[in-house]
């Protein structure tokens, strides 16, 4: 159950992390404190199974799903995809432990 509750914040994370800055300052919360509780958990969680590829392969995902849009399509992808690879690597390893 703590596996769950931890993936389902580092998600949330993820998701409000890529929501527009206007959305969290109405509520007093600086978007930046979201980039630094979704580096903490997913550093955190990621350590405490001591999958070192895994923890660079999230962190180099999470860094090119937050460029900004102009920058990520002068690399050539869209950031939006790098959104759902990131929910992917971090829900893959979850559901084949469950299933």
């Amino acid at each position: 159950m703590k596996k769950f509750l931890v993936i389902f914040v580092i998600i949330l994370l993820a998701i409000g992390t890529n929501l527009s800055d206007g959305f969290f300052v109405r509520y007093g919360v600086h978007p930046d404190f979201l980039y630094i509780a979704l580096g903490a958990f997913v550093i955190a969680g990621l350590v405490a199974n001591e999958k070192v590829v895994f923890i660079v392969m999230v962190c180099l995902v999470v860094i090119a799903a937050n460029l900004p849009d102009d920058l990520a399509r002068s690399y050539g992808y869209n950031p939006d995809v790098m959104l759902g690879v990131l929910v992917g690597l971090v829900l893959i390893p979850f559901l084949s432990k469950h299933l």
